[in-house]
C-alpha cells in the first residue's frame, strides 16, 4: 500500500511538473500562431535580440497571398521604435513597442502597428538566390531597435 501511495505521489509530481513547464513554453504563443511556428530571425549580431527586443518570423497565406509575419517582444521596460527598410528603394518603415509587450503580425491587424509587420512575399518577381540573399543582407543590416522618445 506504501509503494502504490509513494508511486502515486509521484506520478503526479511529474504531470504537475510537465504541465507547468509546457506552460512556460508557450507563454508567448497565441492561439493563431502557436510558439512552433515563430522562428527566431538571426539577425547581424547573431543573436534574434537587438537592444532589448526579439525577434521572430513565421510564413502565412491571407487572402491566397503568401506572406511572412514578423512578431517583436520588448523586454525593456520602456517603449522602443523598431525601424527595418526591406529594400533601397523602399521607405523605413518605424514601428513603435510599448514597454514590455509583445505584438505580432496577423491576417487582419488590429492596429495600424501590427499591420506593419507583415511582409508581402514579391512572388512574381523571378529572384536568383543571389538577389535572394543580398535582398536578405539589406534588410539585416537596416534593422534598428531605438528608446521612443
Amino acid at each position: 500500500m506504501k509503494s502504490y501511495l509513494f508511486s502515486l505521489t509521484i506520478t503526479l509530481l511529474f504531470f504537475s511538473v510537465f504541465l507547468n513547464a509546457q506552460n512556460i513554453v508557450y507563454k508567448e504563443a497565441t492561439v493563431s500562431r502557436p510558439a512552433e511556428f515563430w522562428k527566431p530571425i538571426t539577425l547581424l549580431n547573431g543573436t534574434n535580440t537587438q537592444n532589448g527586443v526579439s525577434f521572430y518570423m513565421t510564413k502565412a497565406e491571407c487572402n491566397s497571398t503568401n506572406i511572412k509575419l514578423l512578431k517583436l517582444i520588448n523586454e525593456n521596460p520602456y517603449a522602443v521604435i523598431f525601424s527595418y527598410q526591406l529594400t533601397a528603394s523602399d521607405p523605413i518603415v518605424n514601428v513603435m513597442v510599448p514597454a514590455s509587450v509583445s505584438i505580432e503580425g496577423s491576417c487582419n491587424p488590429s492596429d495600424e502597428n501590427a499591420s506593419k509587420l507583415i511582409l508581402l512575399s514579391k512572388e512574381n518577381k523571378i529572384k536568383t538566390e543571389e538577389k535572394t540573399k543580398e535582398n536578405k543582407e539589406f534588410l539585416l543590416s537596416h534593422i534598428s531597435v531605438s528608446r521612443f522618445q
